[in-house]
C-alpha cells in the first residue's frame, strides 16, 4: 500500500501528462472541444494557467520538490521543466498553419508554472503543522 502511495503522484503525472499532449495535438490540428471557454472571458489563459499549473505540480511532486539555482532564487526541476517545454511549445506554433502564438499564452503558461510551483512548495508546511509523517522511504 505504502509503495502505491508513494508512485500516486507519478502516476497522476503519466494520466494528465497524456491527456494534456492529447490536447495539444487536437489544437495543432485545429480540432478542439474547448470552445466553452472562449466563452468565459479571459476563460483560454485560465484554461492555461490551469492545465500548465497542474502538469507542473505533479512533476514537482513526482521528483520530489527537487531544486536548482541559487537559494535566493530557487526553481523546482518541474516548474523549471514544465516552462522550457511550454516556452518552446508556443514557440513552435510560429511553423503550425493551424496555431498561432499568442505572448499573453506564454505568460499563462508561465504563470501556471509559478503556480504548480507554490502549491507543490505548501503541501510539505500544511502536512507538517498537521502532524502528518512522511511516508517511509522505499527504494
Amino acid at each position: 500500500m505504502i509503495r502505491v502511495l508513494r508512485r500516486l503522484p507519478a502516476i497522476a503525472l503519466v494520466i494528465f501528462a497524456t491527456g494534456f499532449v492529447t490536447i495539444i495535438v487536437l489544437a495543432g490540428q485545429g480540432r478542439g472541444f474547448w470552445g466553452f471557454l472562449q466563452e468565459i472571458p479571459g476563460g483560454d489563459k485560465l484554461g492555461h494557467v490551469g492545465l500548465v499549473g497542474t502538469l507542473a505540480l505533479l512533476l514537482n511532486l513526482t521528483l520530489r520538490n527537487r531544486r536548482f539555482g541559487p537559494p535566493f532564487l530557487w526553481l523546482q526541476i518541474g516548474s523549471g521543466l514544465v516552462a522550457f517545454v511550454m516556452t518552446l511549445e508556443e514557440a513552435s506554433q510560429l511553423l503550425l498553419p493551424a496555431r498561432s502564438p499568442d505572448l499573453l499564452d506564454w505568460l499563462a503558461n508561465l504563470t501556471g508554472a509559478a503556480l504548480g510551483q507554490c502549491i507543490s512548495s505548501m503541501i510539505p508546511l500544511i502536512r507538517s503543522r498537521r502532524g502528518v509523517e512522511k511516508l517511509p522511504r522505499i527504494d
